[in-house]
């Protein structure tokens, strides 16, 4: 968060200008990105040497097919793999635009030292749904004018550096474009169906907005949708459902969970977040550069999230709630600085009545 005390707050000149920032601010997110940073090389060094750290900062290691052959794939600390690559490319847009924002090249070099590891991060979690959820927030972004077409093109290099580094990674996305497993018999053998994932996800996608039209009020409660994924899903005929599974989607878990009146509360809550995180981009990019840039990469953050949710559940929910409440802080400040310039404006304006 940058820092927000009284002496920091910008004054008003007779020519009600703002004084340009002063060269020690800094924004204060760097606790969470140099934590983030510490753990992905931990694993990346646990990776490469193709052994786990048995202590307190274990990294658990998954594995998939591809070609015959086994790769692994980082689940994080927290031990899921699509959780650790959402989580990974959430923090990295911060990361970097917190390096933006820096006036001191050091600060600039660190942030984007950080955003590099987390990106490695995402793409040694061969996540499918995240890289899906990149491309959107990318256009997302892109079409909010938070992303230039020089940085779009950027993006779009360092996307294909990353497929040529990691050509498993690409292999495992071209699996997207097969979908005859959601209406056809499907592969015969385990090592032909890679993609069995998309027809299980499907069916209790499908069940959990099934049982949000039989419950569209209030829903079924809090962590109870998993419970009828096997009665709902069932019905669909696409895959057998044995076990109580979640909908890996957000919104859709929402829904069956919350009904509409959860779906109102957190598209509400969301969208005070983006548009006062667009308000403050806005507001403040020319006058105090490293809050606005700061703003954006807790818009790209939040942004990410939400696309990632289409592919993920709601677990492992205190992530994102770290982020909303250092979001609405960074609005907060932003908001406390406008009033101190008020202030100050109508002080200039009474002393210059007085003369």
């Amino acid at each position: 968060m940058p820092d927000a005390g009284i002496s920091d707050m910008p004054t008003i000149r007779k020519s009600n200008q703002f004084q340009p920032p002063r060269k020690n601010e800094r924004p204060k997110a760097t606790m969470r990105i140099a934590t983030s940073t510490v753990k992905m090389a931990m694993m990346i060094r646990s990776s490469v040497c193709s052994r786990l750290p048995h202590d307190s900062m274990t990294v658990a290691e998954d594995s998939f097919r591809i070609g015959g052959r086994s790769q692994l794939r980082l689940c994080g600390s927290i031990g899921e793999k699509n959780r650790f690559s959402q989580n990974m490319l959430m923090v990295a847009p911060v990361a970097w635009w917190v390096s933006q924002g820096g006036a001191d090249r050091r600060v600039r070099w660190f942030g984007a030292g950080c955003a590099l590891i987390c990106l490695l991060g995402f793409a040694l979690a061969f996540s499918r749904g995240s890289a899906i959820a990149a491309v959107m927030t990318v256009a997302i972004l892109t079409c909010l004018r938070v992303v230039s077409p020089g940085q779009l093109l950027k993006i779009g290099l360092a996307g294909l550096l990353v497929l040529a580094i990691f050509p498993q990674y690409g292999a495992r996305l071209t699996s997207i474009l097969d979908l005859s497993s959601l209406v056809g018999q499907g592969p015969k053998s385990a090592a032909e169906a890679p993609d069995g994932s998309f027809r299980r996800r499907a069916e209790v996608m499908v069940a959990a907005g099934l049982v949000y039209l039989d419950h569209p009020v209030i829903g079924v409660g809090p962590g109870m949708s998993r419970f009828y994924s096997q009665e709902y899903g069932n019905q669909l005929g696409l895959r057998r459902v044995k076990t109580d599974r979640q909908s890996h989607n957000m919104i859709l878990a929402l829904a069956a969970e919350t009904g509409t009146l959860g779906l109102v509360f957190f598209g509400g809550m969301m969208a005070t977040l983006l548009v006062g995180l667009q308000r403050v981009r806005r507001r403040w990019l020319r006058i105090r550069p490293a809050l606005a840039y700061l703003a954006t990469g807790y818009l790209a953050a939040l942004i990410l999230y939400l696309t990632t949710g289409l592919f993920l559940h709601m677990s492992y929910i205190r992530f994102f709630y770290l982020i909303v409440v250092l979001a609405g802080a960074t609005i907060a400040v932003a908001r406390s600085l406008e009033k101190a310039a008020e202030g100050d404006e109508s002080s200039a304006d009474l002393e210059g009545g007085r003369v």
